[in-house]
């Protein structure tokens, strides 16, 4: 893998010489990963990326591929009249698939562009833990799917200040366990993130992740605002922001417990399937009392912060929400045999836990 990575190193490189920036307190990168279905939405995106007002001590790129195109990077430059796009690269002959496209992305991104931190915006469909070809993982890139572990495995240790998971069903321990080595927070949400996103707020949320002080909590908060002014189905949301360094504390408290077996707990799942459920609900049936009251606060540490609506998409197969702690679990099923087996040789069923 190292020999491929620096052999697409060189060749990216070789397409374009580009001067490495003045560096800034912080670079975000949007990755709007739309070669899929969700190529008419990404447009619009990143106008309202490029409506949000910018900070001089921010920079912000947008890294953008959509079906029929090659893929596209650019800064969001400030101007008298307003912000405009700057185009920085696109990826011709050089562009080559996942994971070593996404490692040599993000290595050029750290080069070119130095910062003290730097934050990634993930947009695309997306499928927790779930391995690739079997749903949509991480994302979907025309034909290919990111498995989380290529996923993570491409990210830098320390890399990232927060993850924004603008896609489904990213908010699981699994994920999170994946990941806590590459970025201190995740934002991502239990469910599925209904269309169109987070774009209509951007203007007002993307701001609180420009500011030389992050403010993750406005940002989620802003969304959530948003998400309360929409109608029926469309103001469905589950939503939230983990601390990562607490993932240890949390992992401790169910270390040695069996994995869950009853699946009569929340679901996050439309049209009867069930493979996202709560984390808290779910360990609750195995712990003593003493157990469930530390459970409780290692999640209260570990979940900065939550929000979820009363009901998901009832028109539409969805569920009543009852129990929402801020992470899901996987609970294995005799009817997922194929999934159980890939489950159990993920980090987090092999950190130590129980089998």
């Amino acid at each position: 893998m190292a020999a491929v990575v620096i052999i697409l190193l060189l060749l990216l490189s070789a397409c374009e010489k580009e001067p490495v920036q003045a560096a800034s307190e912080r670079t975000i990168l949007f990755y709007l990963a739309g070669n899929n279905n969700l190529w008419t939405e990404v447009d619009a995106k990143v106008e309202q990326i490029k409506a949000a007002p910018l900070d001089p001590k921010c920079r912000v790129l947008i890294y953008k591929q959509v079906q029929e195109w090659h893929p596209q990077l650019f800064e969001v430059v400030a101007g008298k009249e307003g912000n405009s796009l700057s185009l920085l690269r696109t990826y011709k002959e050089c562009y080559v698939d996942w994971p070593e496209q996404f490692e040599a992305l993000l290595h050029d991104v750290a080069q070119r562009f130095p910062a003290s931190s730097y934050g990634l915006v993930l947009f695309s469909h997306a499928s927790g833990w779930l391995p690739a070809l079997h749903t949509r993982s991480v994302a979907v890139d025309g034909n290919t799917e990111w498995a989380l572990s290529d996923f993570a495995a491409a990210i830098p240790n320390e890399m990232f200040s927060f993850i924004v998971f603008e896609s489904c069903s990213m908010a699981g321990v699994e994920v999170a366990w994946e990941l806590k080595d590459k970025t201190e927070y995740i934002i991502a949400s239990s469910a599925e993130l209904i269309s169109p996103g987070f774009s209509p707020c951007y203007p007002d949320a993307l701001p609180h992740l420009y500011q030389p002080q992050i403010d993750l909590l406005a940002f989620c908060r802003t969304v959530e605002d948003d998400y309360r002014k929409r109608q029926g189905d469309y103001a469905s949301l589950t939503l939230s922001l983990i601390a990562t360094k607490e993932l240890d504390a949390l992992s401790a408290v169910i270390q040695g417990c069996d994995f869950p077996t009853d699946t009569d707990v929340q679901s996050f799942d439309r049209n009867g399937r069930a493979l996202f459920f709560d984390f808290e609900a779910s360990y609750l049936l195995l712990l003593s009392p003493s157990q469930a009251v530390d459970l409780q606060m290692a999640l209260d540490n570990c979940v900065v912060w939550k929000t979820a609506t009363e009901q998901f998409m009832p028109t539409y197969g969805g569920f009543e929400i009852f129990h929402h702690s801020g992470l899901t679990t996987y609970i294995m099923q005799e009817r997922y045999a194929w999934l159980n087996e890939v489950y159990m040789g993920l980090k987090w069923t092999e950190r130590g836990a129980k089998k």
